[in-house]
């Protein structure tokens, strides 16, 4: 029983408690894991996914472990990163499809309206195709070899195809 509680006083010491004052001076953060890339000095990478990547400047980092080959980043909640998402696509002129059906140029017409212009074509709008993309943040639950819980974010960018008269 005194190994035990030993054991425990043991583990109890070995972590570092943070002031108050320190915890918030450090202010809010969030965790990002990956393997490193290849970045230029004064920053560091991750790639977090095939084809995603996020760097960072070095400034940013609060604290770095490693765990099954990843690095567990936490840095600075508010800090500046690039996100890279890398895909292969294919090119396609101004005419490119839109869920399945090709853009086309259409006649707009007039409905009734009293005026006694109902029926009447008006002149030719573009239906055509264009990409948005947004940035959003996935965050799941992250349990590590010792059993610390870290929720990690990966920033996404996410683009989606949309066809519309314009």
């Amino acid at each position: 029983m005194s190994s035990d509680l030993e054991d425990l006083k043991s583990a109890c010491r070995a972590s570092k408690i943070r002031s108050d004052s320190e915890i918030i001076a450090e202010g809010e953060s969030l965790w990002l894991a990956g393997i490193a890339i290849p970045t230029e000095e004064g920053y560091l990478g991750l790639s977090m996914a095939e084809g995603h990547s996020v760097i960072f400047s070095q400034s940013s980092i609060l604290e770095v472990e490693k765990n099954h080959g990843h690095y567990l980043v936490r840095v600075r909640a508010g800090s500046s990163a690039v996100v890279r998402q890398e895909a292969t696509v294919t090119l396609r002129s101004q005419s490119c499809e839109c869920n399945g059906t090709a853009a086309r140029t259409v006649a707009r017409t007039n409905t009734g309206t009293g005026t006694g212009s109902a029926g009447k074509t008006t002149g030719p709008i573009l239906v055509d195709c264009h990409i948005t993309c947004s940035l959003e943040d996935f965050c799941e639950d992250y349990v590590d070899d010792r059993g610390y819980w870290r929720q990690i974010c990966i920033p996404l960018l996410k683009c989606s195809t949309a066809c519309g008269p314009y």
